[in-house]
Formats: C-alpha cells, structure tokens, sequence
C-alpha cells in the first residue's frame, strides 16, 4: 500500500489537455462539457472506488502524481473517467455493467498501439469508440430495452418509504395520470410529468433509470436523440406507464413495522397503506422559488425569500433516503385569517359544489328516526295523520333541515365576499357555476329561484336518505325505510325547506 497519498491534480491537468487536443476546446471547458471532473478521479482512490491507494506501491503513486502514469494505470484511470462523463449515460441508461464496461475498453486499449503507450488522447478516442460498439450491440440485440424495463420496475417511483424512515425496507408507489381540475392546493396530478425519485440509491438499477429518465426528459423537451437513446427513453416511459401505481411489485407485499401505517377497506378487506412524501413537488417547487427569485430581484435589493426549514431526512446522507435533494427544504407561511374573507369555504363550493353538511345533521337525524321506531304504525302509513305523527319528533327532523339550508346561506355569503374580493376567485366561481349547477348559479345570484328551491329540497333529502341507508346496512330494524316512509319523509323535508327559504 502506498504511504503517499495520490496527487489527481497533475494528472487530471494532463487528462484535459489531451481531451483538448480530441474536441479542439480549451481543456476546462472540454472537461465541463463532457461533465468530467476530478472528482471522479478521486473516487479511484477511495475505498468506495477502486481503492488505488490499497493496490499501488510508493513508487508507482510517485510516477501517478508527477502526471506520468504506467500505460495500464493511465488507460484504467481514463475509463474511469469515461464512464463518469455525459457519454456514458446513454450506457447506464441501457443496463451496460460498469465491468463489461471497463473489460471492453481496457481491451480495445490494450489492442491499438499508441493507446498501449500511454497516450491518452489515443486511449480516449479507443475507448469511447469501444463503448458505442457496446452500445451498438446491447440495441442490436434488444438488451437496452429489456434492461431499462427491468430497472423501471425495480426502481422507479414518485413516493416511497424512506422518507419516512430511512431504515426502513423498500416500498415506492407511482401516481397515476393527472387531472385538468383545478383545486385549491398542490398535489402531484397537477404535472403532466413530475420528476421521478428513485431507490436504492447508489446501485445500478437506480441509476439505470435516472439515465433513462434524463434521456426521456430530453425527448420531451425536442432535442435530437440517436435511435438507441430514443428506444431507451420510450421504453422507460411505456414501463412507468404500465405499472400503474406499482403498489403489486415484491417491494410493496412487505410493510415494515417502522412504518406508520393506516387501514382503509378495499374489496370487502383491507389493505395497509403508510403515508408517502412526493420528492418531485418539492423539486417543482425549488424551482418555481428560484424562477420568482430572479423575477423579483431588482439589482442592489434584495428578494423576498420565504422563512425556510431544514429536515434532515437520511441523517447523514440524504441519498439514504431520497435522490431528490430538495426534500429537505419546507417553506413555512402564516396561514390566512379564514375567519375574516371566507376563502376555504369559497374555495370549497368552487371546487367541490355545495354539499348537504350531514354529519353536523346526525344528532337530529337520529333523533328522528328515534321517534318514528316508537311508532311502528307509521311504517305503512303516508296519510295525513302519519305525517302529523312524524313531525311531532321534538323538532329533530325541522332542525337537520336548518342547518342543511343555514350551511347553505353561509357558503352563498362567503362565495359572494371572496368574488367581490378577488376578480380571480370571481370568475372560478362563474366557471364553477357551470360544472356544479343551479345552486352554486343561486350563490352568485345571491338567493333562490324557484329551481334553486326545488334543486336544495331534492339534495337534501337525497342526503337525508343516503345517510338512513348507509346505516341500515349494520342496522335494518332501525333505519332501513320502507317505500311509504320514504315518500312521507320526501313530503315533509320539502314542506320544512320551504317554509325556512
């Protein structure tokens, strides 16, 4: 093992001017615009690398620093950089191993004379040929494909679990499509594409489809692919795409007990759901901060940023839990005062339509389907007399419709406050008019028409009914309404509405 530690920077200065001389640039810029930095030359020497400190004697690491290398070393260390450079994507992306990799172009070196010595332009240009031969051959024989589908299904996700505990065994879900809807708060749907995590990070697969994904973004964005990067990135999309959420791969059939889970039923059982972090919102979301950061920004002031949070998500390495960086910052904001311009409740009839309040009617409801159990005889009875008998509940039945249509009222004036208040709010609710019908209409007209009426009676006792049903599924005896019950309790909730309107 060599005492002296290597010195890249003589040999990385050499590197660049050899690559200067293939590409005709300015050596640094040459370096840039392959990515190629010195870092990954580093990574040759560090036990994560190739461990080239372990293996190398004194004298060797000597010739190393001086920036003149064995032949073999520097044809090994310009791999090294090769494989790390923008032309290498295109080979991960396709599921090429580093190590068929590296065989190949230690080899077509090892073949051409002038590499063989030690020249590194000569080896750089073997090299780079080797690898597009590899590559030729991986599309020749549909391997870049097969592999990129593989890893999409291994690997790619938009949520999973190690944000939530970093420790934790792997489990990842896809969003499914999007919607058009506008809604009052950001969620993945909002973006046709939305940026793709990937786990585990720092393996093969997962860089497999970050190369892929970069690939696909680049198809997206117009620019000219060659025919096997562009069968690469159309595979990648159409794996994504075929998953669906992806919650049947191996990695979701396992729930780790470090993570919080929730029940919900499905098909008659249940399934265990844990709550998941989406990384590309917040990368979105980075980058919307960093747009309106340059648009504000006025020269010698500066912009207003937002008062940030730092989690530390990954403990000491982020890429334990994400590949997405961004994660980690949360911008906090001072809610709005509701109280005072009613925008949550104007936000919720724009983008949900109005809906009968039932659950703050159930203490009422029950009450009076208390009442009319006490008297069987009204099963079978619609007459005059039963309704009578009905509505003498105590005023149960009379109060669940006060506040169905007092919730009402209290939504037309906050629909009327926040449109007066915001021109933006004012045409959503126009649009909203058309989408949820005559009684949002009746909110911005600022009362009820005669349809209105008739459209809040039928809701309301469509409300009245579902809730009476739903609970007859445990319960028949109690509430499960016979056909005459059912048009007694129509009569008398359209009378009740009327004389409240």
């Amino acid at each position: 093992m060599a005492a002296i530690p290597a010195n890249t920077k003589a040999f990385y200065t050499r590197f660049g001017l050899a690559l200067s001389t293939v590409t005709g640039q300015e050596p640094r810029q040459a370096c840039k615009d392959l990515g190629i930095s010195e870092a990954a030359l580093k990574s040759a020497f560090s036990i994560k690398g190739k461990n080239l400190q372990a293996k190398w004697d004194d004298e060797r690491m000597e010739r190393f620093n001086a920036g003149s290398p064995d032949p073999a070393d520097a044809a090994l260390l310009t791999s090294v950089l090769l494989w790390s450079s923008s032309l290498a994507a295109s080979l991960k992306a396709g599921g090429i191993a580093r190590a068929a990799f590296e065989e190949a172009c230690l080899q077509a070196a090892q073949n051409d004379p002038q590499a063989a010595s030690g020249d590194l332009a000569a080896c750089w240009n073997v090299m780079v040929q080797a690898a597009q031969a590899l590559k030729a051959k991986a599309a020749a024989s549909g391997q870049h494909v097969q592999s990129v589908r593989e890893a999409a299904s291994a690997a790619a996700c938009h949520f999973h679990s190690k944000l939530i505990h970093s420790s934790a065994e792997s489990g990842a879900l896809l969003r499914v499509g999007s919607t058009t809807k506008a809604l009052p708060y950001l969620y993945s749907g909002h973006f046709e594409h939305l940026e793709l995590d990937f786990f585990p990070n720092g393996t093969p697969t997962a860089a497999t489809c970050r190369k892929a994904n970069a690939l696909l973004q680049q198809l997206r964005a117009g620019q000219t692919l060659a025919q096997e990067d562009r069968e690469v990135a159309q595979a990648f999309e159409a794996a994504v795409q075929e998953m669906g959420s992806g919650e049947d791969r191996a990695c979701n059939r396992f729930v780790d007990s470090r993570l919080r889970q929730l029940k919900i039923p499905k098909d008659g059982g249940y399934v265990v759901i844990t709550p998941l972090a989406c990384p590309g919102l917040s990368r979105e979301i980075a980058r919307w901060q960093e747009q309106i950061r340059q648009e504000k920004e006025e020269p010698g002031e500066t912009a207003f940023r937002p008062t940030t949070l730092e989690l530390g998500y990954g403990g000491a390495n982020i890429q334990n839990a994400t590949s997405i960086r961004e994660v980690t910052r949360v911008l906090i904001f001072e809610a709005p005062n509701v109280a005072e311009n009613a925008t949550t409740a104007a936000l919720s009839v724009i983008h949900r339509g109005w809906r009968v309040p039932i659950r703050d009617m159930a203490e009422a409801l029950e009450a009076h389907i208390k009442h009319v159990r006490k008297n069987a005889w009204l099963d079978d009875h619609d007459s005059h007399l039963a309704k009578t008998i009905e509505r003498a509940d105590g005023g149960a039945l009379q109060s669940a419709v006060q506040i169905a249509v007092a919730d009402w009222r209290e939504k037309l004036q906050a629909l009327m406050e926040a449109a007066e208040d915001s021109p933006d709010l004012a045409e959503q609710a126009r649009q909203a008019a058309n989408s949820h019908g005559v009684l949002v209409k009746a909110m911005l007209d600022g009362g009820l028409g005669p349809e209105a009426v008739e459209a809040l009676q039928h809701s309301i006792v469509q409300a009245i009914e579902t809730y009476y049903d739903a609970k007859a599924h445990k319960e028949p005896e109690t509430y499960l309404l016979s056909d005459k019950e059912r048009t007694r309790l129509r009569d008398l909730v359209k009378e009740l509405v009327g004389a409240k309107i």
